[in-house]
């Protein structure tokens, strides 16, 4: 039988569907990358789109279309890749994007066009605005019609929501007019998902996700308190909620990591320590579905690691299997200290095997010299206009000047006895108090650990120090886990992490604990390395133990200090920060890295209606006797006794969310973060 040319090609186009058709959505571990906003900032930092459409990437999100309130055209956004308008508007035209999208569609990569952003200005006031604009996304990027395509032919799979302010009117609305749009077109499989920032549930997007139909969301776990690396990684919330709370029950997420140190205020996870986090919720939730990276101009030209970090986050979770669940990634995996709020789930069995991803290495993502200026995430580093020429704009920030000599948070291992029974457990900086903190006698020994994996060999135990660093931060993170108790031994002098709500340093060869002020729990920095007090809410099931007297933290105690329950786990869930939060403004306040009299804190305020911040912002707080803000990166800083008032220089003219970042001095005791009342957005 002879086929004419153009029946074979109709023919093979349906068997590709049709295969197309069968296969689930993220059915094996992926990555994810943004592509468009060049957050690396540099001239030739982002190539074209195609040249990312390699084995290291599976989907990608195109960012951002911006600047919308209704029906109308909105503005689009790719930095410094596309500069030519569809005349008489202020909608880009580009064909050359267009003609990449379909290249990577070829290999077999999901392009997805993200909706949102920090920069710009946007939000609905009513479903009908939003509809409206779902219609026009849907004409312009598509399978419907329009005169100003900004792809021309090229169809996404589908969209984004990155909503980083405004609030959450109209997005359900306008998600379920997209998926009438798709129904309709049975030509290709279309998906939608959603970014949410990692505090559970998210401001913008905590409704929308729990009443539309979403693919996937990919959490930003960076520039916030529930970094990866802090004791407050929370992706057992976000399993908990893709099991019980969103529509579709199928619904994956996907773990958000910065691509280099410079692509977020806070958050970045050198690869060593990513290793045992990915591996565990692999290993733990069944809805985890890979890694989305920000961005692919940082990520490629981040040369922590050979050839770059892309590659090497992407071989990690390409090579996620059942495999993997008893050959160990990395010689710093201890499941005896980790804890987690739900029953480990069980997990159908993944056939994939390991694939090691592949790429020739192209010199043009040899990183440039860098001006070591500190950014934070997805700011709108060149944004065109029809009077800009093709020129990169370059922002100039300030890198201030922070110690490297962190503290080291360690295992331990041993109890030690402490012989002070009465320690003093004096507080520094807190306006109200010093106090007292006793602690109760413990005599058991060590709780032997309990694998979850039963039928693995003691051979495959490993110890969670890496004896090549002393800075591991899976390990504290796992400390503050499983509970230190007064008086047990450490092996390292200046060490700190946290017990419940108590503060615990190591000293002399013993851990010391201070309980934080009233209000206050502990928190584990968000690069792991150390603690500090602030708002927030805390299972509170340590107990803290080693001298005559009692205090106990989330347990009673007599006046003899007895625990009413000395079975209590000696186990301890991440807290969860309070939002600092105004008619106008929501914001979370986080410390990402702390030395002996140095710290370096971050402010991610988002505003809650669609007007955007303007080019400067004024706000002011309060901060403990202990604590000197000396530095703003991109801004300045005044402050009179414990009142600080700080004038920040927003680079984007108006944005909907923005990452501020402050450094300053510990002049004695443990940093407390601002209480929330205390915090004011000025302008």
């Amino acid at each position: 039988m002879i086929l004419s040319l153009n029946k074979f090609i109709g023919i093979s186009s349906a068997i590709l569907l049709a295969i197309q058709s069968t296969q689930a959505f993220l059915d094996k571990p992926a990555i994810a990358t943004y592509w468009g906003q060049n957050s690396k900032n540099g001239h030739n930092t982002q190539k074209a789109l195609a040249e990312y459409c390699d084995d290291s990437a599976d989907i990608i999100l195109l960012s951002f279309i911006l600047d919308f309130k209704d029906g109308g055209l909105p503005e689009l956004n790719l930095a410094d890749t596309c500069w030519n308008f569809f005349k008489g508007t202020n909608l880009l035209h580009c064909p050359d994007v267009g003609k990449d999208i379909k290249a990577c569609q070829g290999k077999g990569k999901t392009v997805l066009l993200s909706i949102g952003g920090d920069s710009g200005g946007y939000g609905f006031a009513n479903d009908e605005d939003a509809k409206a604009f779902a219609d026009t996304l849907w004409n312009l990027f598509g399978g419907g019609s329009h005169k100003t395509r900004p792809f021309d032919d090229a169809i996404v799979d589908g969209f984004d929501l990155d909503i980083e302010g405004g609030g959450p009117t109209g997005y359900v609305a306008m998600v379920n007019q997209l998926r009438k749009h798709f129904e309709k077109d049975k030509s290709k499989k279309y998906y939608m998902t959603a970014t949410p920032q990692c505090p559970y549930p998210d401001e913008m997007l905590g409704d929308v996700i729990n009443e539309a139909k979403f693919d996937a969301v990919n959490v930003q776990f960076y520039n916030n308190y529930c970094s990866a690396t802090s004791s407050s990684f929370n992706f057992d919330t976000w399993d908990d909620w893709a099991k019980k709370s969103s529509p579709n029950k199928d619904v994956k997420v996907l773990m958000g990591i910065p691509g280099s140190k410079d692509s977020a205020g806070s958050g970045y996870v050198k690869l060593d320590k990513l290793k045992p986090i990915v591996k565990d919720v692999y290993e733990k939730y069944s809805s985890f579905a890979g890694v989305m990276i920000w961005d692919a101009s940082t990520s490629y030209t981040n040369t922590d690691v050979k050839p770059d970090y892309h590659m090497a986050v992407a071989n990690l979770v390409h090579g996620l299997s059942d495999a993997s669940k008893n050959s160990s990634i990395t010689d710093t995996v201890d499941k005896c200290s980790r804890n987690s709020k739900h029953p480990k789930t069980s997990k159908s069995s993944r056939s994939s095997k390991p694939v090691k991803t592949t790429r020739s290495v192209n010199p043009a993502y040899k990183t440039p010299k860098s001006t070591k200026t500190t950014k934070t995430r997805k700011t709108d580093k060149t944004k065109p206009t029809q009077k800009t020429k093709k020129t990169t704009k370059h922002k100039s920030s300030k890198k201030t000047k922070t110690s490297k000599n962190k503290t080291t948070i360690t295992k331990h291992n041993s109890k030690h006895n402490n012989d002070d029974d009465d320690e003093n457990c004096e507080w520094e900086g807190h306006d109200s108090q010093s106090s007292k903190d006793n602690v109760t006698e413990h005599n058991s020994d060590d709780e032997e650990c309990d694998l979850d994996d039963k039928d693995q060999s003691s051979n495959n135990k490993k110890s969670t120090s890496d004896s090549s660093t002393s800075e591991n931060s899976y390990d504290s993170r796992a400390l503050a886990s499983k509970c230190v108790r007064q008086g047990d031994s450490c092996p390292t002098d200046g060490a700190v992490t946290c017990s419940g709500d108590f503060f615990a340093k190591c000293d002399h060869g013993a851990w010391v604990l201070t309980k934080c002020p009233p209000t206050l729990t502990c928190f584990t920095t968000t690069d792991g390395f150390s603690a500090y007090c602030g708002e927030g809410t805390s299972a509170n099931t340590c107990r803290a133990s080693g001298s005559k007297k009692a205090v106990a933290s989330g347990s009673k105690t007599s006046e003899t200090g007895d625990s009413d329950d000395e079975n209590t786990p000696l186990t301890h869930e991440g807290p969860v920060a309070k939002a600092y939060k105004s008619d106008d403004v929501i914001s979370q306040f986080s410390v990402s890295e702390i030395d002996s009299d140095s710290f370096k804190a971050l402010i991610n305020a988002r505003r809650l209606n669609s007007t955007p911040f303007n080019s400067t912002i004024i706000l002011e707080f309060k901060v403990a006797d202990n604590i000197k803000v000396t530095n703003v990166v991109d801004g300045k800083v005044s402050q009179k006794g414990n009142k600080v008032r700080i004038t920040y220089n927003n680079s984007e003219g108006k944005a909907m969310a923005v990452y501020i970042i402050i450094e300053g001095e510990i002049t004695s005791g443990v940093f407390q973060a601002p209480v929330s009342e205390s915090l004011k957005f000025i302008s």
